[in-house]
């Protein structure tokens, strides 16, 4: 890795021991320290008073060590003189109560004071620091996003009534696109909208979301905007969160920094997720590597401490999918605080024990194999998997939401392709489409028209598009269109949806939703496929959908259940290319064989390998990652080793090991 860091927080430890962890942290082959994200009480004591003799003398120190300085602005933990002060910059809460100091993340990101403080603690930094030859960048706030919740104060209600202005113009026009008759909800005065809390309209909750999330984008641009103006040409970042974050729209937010980074603890997720984390932020901003800007030595959960190995592996992976930053949260375990048990690099006592060992392995090893790897090619993945912020919304904003979910059913199509070692991007409809062969929807009640023209444009021209269901069925305000899905695309799939039914059963003669409460069967009806590997039998869940043929084939029918005969897998040629449609959400064995058919014809090729070992091309080499204890023996075609081990076609794996071939 370029940058190997650690997240440092010396306003918390005594200055004399500073020395100390420098020391530590050059034998560690430490470069980068990220410092500040919670230091405003030890930046401006008081309001306007200034102390930043401390931080003068750390850039100085880290520097003579060759040590570089991710600088934060320190916005995500106001200082209490600040909240005392002015408690309107406090998040109000659903139910009305104000937070109240002694917390993180508990601003309120519109209120115009909080963010006149921002700005002016940002630019006082700037004009300190921005100078130093050892400032690597800058750190926006510290995972923008509703930790607390979300606020519902006076001032982001009217907020929320001038963004509706904006995008609607009337409140005529409003009641129009939200179709408000419904319940009497149509609203006579503007002071009568605010914010969707519990169980409210559709269209209304998912409006809700898109202002929340475009409030923490401007609350980051205007620090952004400060920092452009008075350090030009500085790299600017913020820590984000996946695999997939849905409160805020990285698209947006990352459109406006120079590196998009990642927050991700391996221990949150399996591997399949914590690949496709890193495939999201790479995606972010493709034309920029993008950085690690905190993961855990130890565990997050402050349950077992992860083999040295796995580190290891861990870091490959990310380094293999485009990252240049690891950077390890945090340097010292604190003695205080709601994290004094997440695990530092150090012990309590600041002893370096065995995760700094197993860090300081690791680093020595980055910092010689980087030069090889420095200038390797952007990863360019042939399979686009579609992600789209106002459909993860829409599904969150209605009742059904919590029946499909969204973005477990995303996870679970990415395990696919993980599980072949494919390479996959997370596209993002507002780009294009030219670089993939393959594009994957799954599902999307929500199409933009322009994102459809791109999909018969790419078919049009050779490309496959596998979608799943419940595809171009509502209108951009969560309201189901008063037509056959897919609207606007029923030319491109040949088929129409004529309706469709969930399959929680709570019809049979045992069952009930009510009396006894709850007593239910979750169907899983089987499907018939005729594909090119021959006829098999698969099944599916959640929801099945009548489909009606109208130009394209079925390979596969319900053989059970309402439908039983009916399409249920319907392939479709247009131009050069074919689209092929699931009118079902598959478990496991349904979706393995539409993957496969899928990539038919496309030029993507799978490696089988062993569960969680992970083979990941990059230029003119290729990384494998065992995540296992047990040694393994990966074929595949190389000239040579270098890193690990490879003889006679085969790399050979211990436990937790890692070998990269060219």
């Amino acid at each position: 890795m370029k940058y190997r860091g650690v997240a440092y927080y010396p306003e918390y430890w005594p200055e004399e021991r500073w020395d100390e962890d420098i020391r530590l942290m050059t034998e560690a082959r430490i470069n980068t320290v990220r410092v500040g994200e919670f230091a405003w009480i030890a930046m401006e004591p008081a309001e306007g008073r200034y102390a930043l003799d401390w931080l003068h003398r750390l850039f100085e120190k880290t520097g003579e060590a060759g040590i570089g300085v991710l600088l934060c602005t320190p916005t995500a933990a106001p200082p209490a003189w600040l909240t005392s002060n002015y408690p309107e910059t406090l998040m109000v809460q659903e139910d009305g109560t104000r937070h109240t100091h002694g917390i993180r993340r508990h601003y309120c990101p519109t209120n115009r004071t909080y963010r006149n403080f921002c700005r002016a603690i940002t630019a006082k930094l700037c004009e300190e620091f921005g100078a130093y030859e050892n400032l690597v960048g800058w750190h926006l706030d510290n995972e923008l996003g509703p930790e607390r919740g979300r606020c519902y104060c006076e001032h982001c209600q009217a907020q929320y009534r001038a963004w509706l202005q904006g995008r609607y113009g009337s409140l005529e026009e409003l009641n129009r696109r939200w179709q408000t008759r419904f319940w009497s909800v149509e609203f006579t005065d503007w002071a009568q909208v605010r914010m969707a809390t519990g169980d409210r309209y559709p269209s209304i909750k998912l409006d809700t979301r898109r202002f929340q999330s475009d409030a923490y984008v401007d609350f980051a641009a205007e620090q952004t905007a400060v920092i452009r103006e008075q350090c030009q040409g500085a790299l600017i970042t913020t820590n984000g969160m996946g695999p997939l974050f849905e409160p805020i729209n990285y698209y947006d937010l990352y459109a406006m920094l120079d590196r998009a980074s990642a927050d991700q603890y391996f221990d949150i997720a399996d591997m399949s997720a914590d690949a496709l984390a890193c495939d999201a932020f790479r995606g972010y901003i493709p034309s920029a590597p993008w950085w690690m800007t905190e993961t855990g030595s130890g565990a997050l959960s402050n349950d077992k401490v992860p083999e040295a190995g796995q580190l290891r592996a861990w870091a490959y992976s990310a380094l293999a999918r485009g990252c240049e930053m690891w950077c390890f949260f945090r340097w010292r375990t604190a003695l205080s605080g709601q994290e004094q048990e997440l695990q530092g690099v150090l012990e309590y006592s600041g002893l370096p024990k065995r995760r700094y060992a197993a860090v300081k392995a690791l680093f020595s090893e980055l910092e010689t194999v980087w030069p090889r790897f420095a200038d390797l090619p952007p990863v360019r993945p042939k399979v686009g998997l579609v992600f789209d912020y106002t459909n993860d919304w829409a599904y969150r904003a209605a009742r059904v939401g919590e029946k499909v979910q969204y973005k477990q059913h995303i996870e679970e199509i990415y395990r696919a392709f993980y599980d072949r070692n494919i390479p996959v991007e997370i596209a993002i409809p507002a780009r294009e489409l030219d670089n993939y062969s393959l594009v994957v929807i799954p599902s999307l009640p929500i199409v933009d028209p322009a994102f459809a023209g791109k999909l018969f444009e790419f078919v049009a021209k050779g490309g496959t598009v596998l979608s799943f269901p419940q595809l171009a069925c509502r209108d951009p305000y969560n309201n189901y269109l008063p037509d056959e899905p897919p609207v606007g695309l029923r030319g491109l799939f040949g088929l129409r949806v004529a309706g469709g039914m969930y399959l929680r059963s709570y019809v049979g003669p045992d069952e009930a939703l009510w009396h006894p409460k709850d007593k239910y069967t979750d169907q899983t009806p089987g499907v018939k496929l005729t594909l090119a590997g021959g006829e098999t039998h698969a099944t599916m869940r959640t929801w099945m959908e009548d489909i009606e043929l109208d130009g394209g084939r079925a390979l596969g029918v319900y053989t059970d259940n309402s439908f039983t005969g009916c399409p249920a897998v319907v392939e479709h040629h247009y131009g050069a290319g074919r689209t092929l449609y699931l009118g079902a959400y598959p478990n496991p064995d349904l979706l393995g064989w539409m993957v496969e058919e899928a990539l038919l014809n496309t030029g993507i090729t799978s490696l089988p390998t062993p569960q969680w070992v992970e083979v990941v091309p990059r230029g003119e080499y290729t990384f494998i990652m065992n995540h296992t204890p047990n040694p393994v023996r990966v074929p595949i075609q190389a000239t040579e080793a270098v890193v690990g081990v490879y003889a006679d076609g085969e790399a050979s794996l211990a436990g937790y090991d890692v070998c990269v071939v060219r």
